[in-house]
Order: structure tokens, then sequence, then C-alpha cells
């Protein structure tokens, strides 16, 4: 149980880190 939350919150880690990596691409992009 306590190991499949560590994935759980590992998984929303990186898709949070992703989301913000594309927002800042975007960024970039667009100035």
């Amino acid at each position: 149980m306590r190991a499949g939350g560590v994935k759980l919150q590992f998984l929303g880690a990186a898709v949070s880190a992703g989301f913000f990596g594309l927002l800042e691409s975007v960024t970039q992009w667009l100035k």
C-alpha cells in the first residue's frame, strides 16, 4: 500500500514537472 502511494506521488511529480517544462518552453517560444 505504502509503495503504491510513493509510486503515485512520483507519477504526480513527473506529470507536474513535464507540465511546467512544457509551459516554460511555450513561454520561451512566444518571446
